[in-house]
C-alpha cells in the first residue's frame, strides 16, 4: 500500500535515499528471522489465536506508521519507520507460517496447486493494495494535508476488525504436525531452489522502493495515482499466473519444476531489462523508455516471479 507515495513524501521529510532501502528492506529481514521463531510457537498456541495476533499486532503498527508523518526530525521519523516496519515484518511472519502451516493438512497432496491458490490471493491483494493506497492518499488531501496518514490508519483499522472477527467467528483449524524441521540436515537439492526463491524475492521487492523515483522522472513522469495502477499490473500478472504454474507443476508431479523455476526467471530477467531500460545498442537500436515498454516490463515481472517461486 506504501509503494506508489511512500517515497517521495520520505524524500520530503529528508530521508536519505540508502535509510529509505533500509525502511523497505527491514521488513523482509524481520520476516526472515521471526519466521522460524513462529513455527515453535504455532505448534503451541495453534493457528486461531496467531492469526488473530497477526491482524491485531499489523493493525497497531499500520496506525501508528500513519501518524510518523507528524513527527518532522527526519532521525526520529526513520528510526519510528524503520522501529514499526520491524514489528510489521513480524506480525507478517505470523501470517504467513499460519496460511502455509495450513496446506498440507487442507489440501494434501495438491500442494503446489494450494500453494498457486494462496500466492493468487496474495498476489490480489497486492493488485488491489498500491490502487487502494494511491487512492487513499488523493483522498487524504495529497501532500498537502494527510495523504501519508489516511492509508495507513485505514489499513491498520481493517486489520483490527479482521482480528477482532477472528477471534469471534473463526472455526477451529487443525494443528500442524508438531515434528519440527531439522535445519542442520538437508539434501543438497534444496540450494538450488532455495537460491530462486531468494532471486525471485529480491525481484518483487526491489520495485518497492526503486519504482517511484525512476517513472516519477521524465519521460514518463508518472503520477502516484499511475504508479499505484502500474504496481498492480505486475500483482495481476502474478495472481493469474501463480495458480497455472501450481496446476501444471501439480499435474507433471514436479518432474519439470527446475524448468518452470528457468523460464520464470528468464521472463523476470526479460521484464527488468524492458522496465530500465537496459542500456545497451544493437546495431543502433536501444530499447526506449515508453509506456510500452514499462507496463510490458513489469507484467513480465510479476508473472516471471510467479513461474519461479511457486515450483519451490
Amino acid at each position: 500500500i506504501l509503494t506508489p507515495f511512500f517515497p517521495r513524501e520520505a524524500a520530503l521529510k529528508g530521508v536519505p535515499s540508502a535509510a529509505l532501502g533500509w525502511i523497505f528492506s527491514i521488513f523482509e529481514l524481520a520476516v526472515l528471522v521471526t519466521t522460524p521463531l513462529s513455527a515453535g510457537v504455532l505448534v503451541r498456541c495453534g493457528p486461531r489465536p496467531l492469526l488473530v495476533m497477526f491482524n491485531v499486532l499489523g493493525g497497531l503498527v499500520n496506525i501508528a506508521m500513519g501518524f510518523c508523518w507528524f513527527e518532522d526530525d527526519p532521525v526520529i521519523f526513520t528510526s519510528l519507520c524503520l522501529l514499526l516496519r520491524v514489528q510489521a515484518g513480524f506480525a507478517f511472519a505470523i501470517g504467513v507460517q499460519v496460511s502455509y502451516s495450513l496446506l498440507p493438512c487442507l489440501y494434501g497432496p495438491d500442494f503446489s496447486t494450494a500453494t498457486g491458490t494462496l500466492e493468487s490471493c496474495s498476489g490480489m491483494a497486492m493488485l488491489i493494495a498500491p490502487v487502494l493506497g494511491a487512492t487513499l492518499f488523493g483522498l487524504g488531501g495529497g501532500e498537502a494535508r494527510r495523504g501519508f496518514t489516511v492509508p495507513f490508519v485505514t489499513l491498520g483499522a481493517m486489520e483490527m476488525a479482521f482480528g477482532v472477527a477472528a477471534a469471534i467467528a473463526f472455526p477451529a483449524l487443525p494443528l500442524p504436525p508438531a515434528r519440527r524441521p531439522d535445519l542442520t540436515h538437508f539434501s543438497p537439492k534444496v540450494l538450488v531452489p532455495a537460491f530462486v526463491c531468494v532471486l525471485s524475492g529480491f525481484s518483487l521487492n526491489i520495485l518497492e522502493p526503486t519504482l517511484q523515483p525512476h517513472l516519477s522522472q521524465p519521460p514518463l513522469g508518472y503520477s502516484i495515482s499511475m504508479l499505484g495502477w502500474l504496481a498492480a499490473a505486475a500483482c495481476l500478472s502474478y495472481a493469474l499466473l501463480a495458480p497455472l504454474c501450481g496446476a501444471i507443476d501439480d499435474h507433471t508431479e514436479g518432474r519439470y519444476a527446475l524448468s518452470l523455476m528457468a523460464l520464470g526467471c528468464i521472463v523476470c530477467g526479460i521484464g527488468y531489462c524492458l522496465l530500465g531500460p537496459v542500456p545497451w545498442s544493437l546495431y543502433g537500436w536501444r530499447v526506449p523508455q515508453n509506456d510500452a515498454t514499462c507496463w510490458t516490463g513489469v507484467c513480465l515481472i510479476g508473472g516471471g516471479c510467479g513461474f519461479s517461486l511457486i515450483p519451490v
